[in-house]
């Protein structure tokens, strides 16, 4: 027996060695993790540690401390996971613990595997907050794991799609625009753009492990959460979890901007009103064949919530796409606008097309009251039939025309071959086809004019292409403007795909059409709506997601040409360019809102000048030399007036 006494009494003083040895601080273990993460460990630091720290928060396995007062290096973190292997019991967040065990680092974060209970030495603790600014302070995710942090910025919702399955929202530094919305596809800014928009996307989690969680965290009064909302000065702890590296707030995050809307803005002085609207499948039966409706009850609560947001739009011509062909959908629609409003106002234009199936169309209905129809609907069926058709319109208070060609061009979704393939730019499946489309659409609407006896045409639809894709440049070569661009490209956005927002649902007008424009605007009650609030999940009977689209609406003043996009040289509003610096000095422009675009009709700048006298620095602004397009907007809610003028910068 003698023999074993050596080494069960060596064994025993190594552990009270290593019990009674003095506390390691966690940022010094978390140093030695960054020196051996660099090729060099000069530490005598063992895995065999015992330190203090303050519970930020508790996972179903173990939770996080992180050191009381840290040692003020932001490269290293001044926290760790302490691993129980089991749900902690009679550990809270804020108690300061000294706790014992082996540490390693996983390659994601520090874990301590907890050797012996822990000891409470203050029952609550307070942790500084790590101020931090996102992503910029987030290229090394791992340094911040289990520390508290203060985002000393305002943070924006991109993202609710994990919102009711999991309690998680996406937020950004900013709004996450679609790359070809703001670049040319394929382009070196285009892939910039695409690298920035990953990195700019953190998750916050409730924290609370439920699946489906009620009620749901972050919700609004109207118990929603809409992306595009805000938050400032928020504060949390980042965790490692199976979702990845998210935060978890330490108190309820308050949240601020982009309500819900009851009715469209910013249209101006118009006496025409005129929309398009995706209605994502409005069918009035063949259902359940895996498009659109599955059954009838999801039919009719459907139609009650694309009702609403018609009611709503109030238009005098509603551009449908995605309703059943054949006359029974759009005719249901017309009938229910009628008896909700107690009117025989409202009729169809009737296309000549039979029900097949689920399958759809675009079709007009308008105010019959303040319009009339002329001729008949044209049809242009290159590429998918059924989906592209320009009809004539004329208001019978002063008997002026206009052109609405109303279209939806090939989906970007599956596989093609050759010019339909995928080629990685961000412009999808299909292009070629939507390209093809497109020129047909220039030629066709040439053909109209001559047919409705009327130069004025307006473009609507679904593009299923964004402002700046290859479609879109056929049309603006032919000259086509996007009405976007001049009044509100900030806000031109009409669908909400991972995490960004841009224009699939476009209002393009020739020179003639333009000059009658009073304002556009995008109605957003879906794009920013989760999408379980859609009628086949958790449905509610009112216009917000009654479609995975945003309606769009112009306003027009036909017959006025109010708002006109040439020089207006009776103006005082001057440009004086520096020659010697890329310094501008614009004169007499207070109270307008500059637009700045470059040739391929990008928006650069975008701003609101409340000086006589405003410098305008290109440099600033990150404006290469070239020349630009500078339009000044004045009072465009009320009556927009447009100037337009030109800077070339060296």
């Amino acid at each position: 027996m003698r023999k074993f006494l050596l080494p069960i009494l060596l064994l025993w003083s190594v552990l009270m060695i290593v019990d009674s040895q003095t506390n390691v601080n966690i940022y010094d273990i978390n140093r030695v993790v960054l020196e051996r993460n660099q090729g060099s460990d000069s530490s005598v630091i063992s895995n065999w540690v015992r330190c203090e720290g303050v519970v930020t928060h508790i996972m179903e396995n173990g939770y996080y401390i992180q050191d009381a007062i840290g040692d003020g290096d932001i490269t290293t973190n001044d926290a760790l996971f302490v691993n129980t292997e089991t749900i902690p019991t009679g550990i809270s967040v804020g108690n300061h613990l000294s706790v014992r065990g082996v540490w390693h680092h996983n390659g994601l974060e520090t874990q301590l595997f907890l050797d012996s209970a822990e000891k409470v030495l203050t029952q609550q603790l307070a942790v500084t907050p790590t101020i931090v600014i996102f992503p910029d302070d987030f290229t090394n995710y791992s340094q911040y794991v289990g520390m508290t942090l203060f985002f000393d910025q305002t943070l924006v919702v991109t993202s609710n799609y994990n919102w009711k399955r999991y309690g998680q929202l996406t937020l950004s530094s900013k709004r996450l625009i679609t790359p070809t919305q703001a670049t040319l596809p394929g382009s070196s800014e285009y892939t910039a753009l695409v690298a920035s928009n990953s990195k700019d996307q953190i998750i916050m989690d409730d924290g609370s492990n439920e699946s489906y969680p009620s009620p749901l965290p972050f919700a609004d009064a109207d118990g929603t959460r809409r992306t595009g909302s805000k938050t400032t000065g928020l504060t949390a702890v980042l965790r490692n979890s199976s979702f990845g590296y998210n935060i978890v707030p330490t108190e309820t995050p308050q949240f601020w901007g982009n309500p819900r809307p009851d009715s469209v803005e910013h249209l101006g002085n118009y006496n025409v009103k005129v929309c398009t609207f995706n209605l994502e499948y409005y069918l009035s039966s063949n259902y359940g064949t895996g498009y659109g409706p599955a059954n009838a009850a999801d039919a009719a609560k459907q139609h009650t919530k694309i009702l609403a947001a018609c009611l709503a739009l109030d238009c005098d011509v509603y551009g449908l796409v995605e309703v059943q062909t054949g006359p029974g959908a759009i005719s249901q629609l017309t009938t229910a606008l009628n008896n909700a409003t107690g009117t025989k106002n409202y009729a169809y234009v009737y296309d000549g097309s039979t029900t097949n199936g689920s399958y759809t169309k675009v079709g007009y209905i308008y105010r019959q009251d303040k319009l009339s129809t002329i001729g008949d609907v044209q049809n242009l069926n290159t590429g998918v039939s059924n989906r592209k058709k320009a009809q004539g319109f004329q208001l019978k208070s002063n008997g002026e025309k206009f052109i609405y060609m109303l279209l939806h061009y090939k989906s970007k979704s599956g596989s093609g071959t050759g010019n339909n393939a995928n080629t990685g730019d961000g412009q999808g499946s299909f292009n070629g086809d939507r390209v093809a489309e497109a020129e047909a659409t220039v030629t066709f609407i040439n053909r109209c004019k001559s047919y409705f006896g009327d130069d004025d045409v307006l473009i609507m639809g679904d593009f299923n292409a964004y402002p700046l894709e290859d479609p879109m440049q056929v049309l603006y070569r032919a000259g086509y403007t996007n009405e976007f661009f001049r009044f509100d490209a900030d806000t031109a956005y009409s669908y909400s795909y991972q995490s960004t927002v841009g224009a699939l649902d476009q209002i393009l007008t020739n020179s003639t059409m333009s000059s009658q424009v009073s304002g556009v605007s995008s109605f957003h009650i879906n794009a920013d709506e989760p999408s379980f609030f859609e009628y086949d999940q958790t449905y509610i009977a009112n216009m917000y997601r009654s479609s995975d689209h945003d309606p769009v609406v112009v306003g027009l003043q036909l017959g006025a040409h109010s708002g006109a996009i040439y020089p207006n040289y009776s103006t005082n509003l001057s440009i004086f360019p520096n020659p010697t610096t890329d310094i501008s000095t614009i004169v007499n422009a207070n109270n307008y809102r500059m637009r700045v675009i470059d040739m391929k009709g990008q928006v650069i700048a975008n701003e609101f000048i409340n000086e006589r006298e405003y410098r305008f620095s290109a440099r600033e602004k990150g404006i290469p030399a070239g020349v630009y397009i500078l339009y000044f907007i004045e009072n465009k809610v009320l009556d927009p007036k447009t100037i337009v003028l030109k800077l070339i910068i060296n």
